[in-house]
This record gives structure tokens, C-alpha cells and sequence, in this order.
């Protein structure tokens, strides 16, 4: 049996021309992309097949998140309000992975799981924008997403680096701070 486990990453909605790795980094629509099941970004799933939607419609995901953007305007040092860079980490992703087999796994505790995971992603990250349920993998497990403008500051282990850095520690101790951070948020979850 595997270990119920939480990942979080964040995404932009195009990749920086800083980033060091691009080929390894996926936008908020490849992310999309992925959890749809589109056959470009599926390859690793056997024999991929549509999601349960939990929350909100994945297949207008990129249009609600320029549409957020639009709304949700950030105010640069100059006091003018403008929309997000579009290499700004604009989205978190979760997965949420229940530890028992698709083969065998109980109906009522995976739908309790799911009920479980979407309360603690709201209580983590706030409004959920979007989830959806696979079941096309080895183990069962939910994909959640919300929106920000400030996608990072959202990131537990993120914000610990963060806050280690200004407090000025090494990047050494401000990696340290983000491995605590994800620590704790797996056990919190």
C-alpha cells in the first residue's frame, strides 16, 4: 500500500525566460492539460480516461484564470494597478493521493477522502477553483486549483524561504526552513 500524501506546486501562465530548467516546467495550462487528460500531456497514464469533476470545468480553466487576472488586479511600486505577468505564479496545483489500489479501494472512504481533501485545500489555500477525481492511475487521487495573484504566497514551504531570507539565513538554512515547511504541511494534511 502506498502513503496518502499531498503535493503543491505553482504555475504561471508562460514560463519565464529565466527559468533554468523550461523543458522540466509546466504552465498552469499544461497543468490543465494534464488533469483533462489531453493526450500531449498524458503519456504516462496506460490507459488515460476523463476525470470525475469535483469542482468547477476544467476545460475553460485558462479562460477562468485570465478572467481572475483581469479582476484581480496587482498594484506595482508605482501605485498603478495592472494585471499579472504572464510568467508570474499565478496558480497552485495540488494533488491529493489516497493510498488504497484503484483495484480494491472503498467507495465510501475515497468519497469521504474527497470531501476531506477539498475542505483542507480551502482551509490551506483558499477557494478552490477547479478539482477533479483520476482514477486511471495506480492509486485514486484529486487534483485541486486556485487561483492568485501571488501564487507563492500561498506555497507553505515558499513562504518559509521566504521569511528565512529576510530574516537574512544562508540559502542553506532558507532551504532548510521550505523542507520544515513541507513537513509540516504533510502532516497537517
Amino acid at each position: 500500500m502506498s502513503a496518502q500524501f499531498a503535493h503543491v506546486q505553482t504555475h504561471s501562465r508562460k514560463i519565464s525566460a529565466n527559468h533554468k530548467s523550461k523543458d522540466k516546467a509546466w504552465t498552469a495550462s499544461d497543468i490543465a492539460s494534464e488533469a483533462r487528460r489531453d493526450k500531449e500531456h498524458s503519456k504516462h497514464v496506460e490507459n488515460a480516461a476523463d476525470p470525475i469533476a469535483l469542482i468547477g470545468d476544467l476545460t475553460t480553466l485558462e479562460q477562468q484564470l485570465d478572467d481572475y487576472l483581469k479582476s484581480n488586479k496587482i498594484t506595482a511600486k508605482n501605485g498603478v494597478e495592472r494585471e499579472a505577468r504572464q510568467d508570474a505564479h499565478v496558480m497552485i496545483s495540488n494533488v491529493y493521493s489516497w493510498p488504497e489500489h484503484v483495484d480494491y479501494y472503498d467507495e465510501k472512504r475515497l468519497d469521504q477522502f474527497v470531501k476531506d481533501c477539498l475542505k483542507f485545500h480551502e482551509k490551506e489555500f483558499g477557494k478552490c477553483d477547479a478539482a477533479v477525481l483520476h482514477l486511471d492511475e495506480e492509486f485514486p487521487h484529486v487534483h485541486a486549483y486556485t487561483f492568485d495573484k501571488s501564487a507563492k504566497d500561498l506555497h507553505p514551504g515558499e513562504v518559509a524561504k521566504k521569511e528565512a531570507k529576510a530574516r537574512g539565513e544562508s540559502s542553506k538554512e532558507a532551504n532548510k526552513a521550505y523542507r520544515s515547511a513541507m513537513s509540516d504541511f504533510q502532516e497537517r494534511f
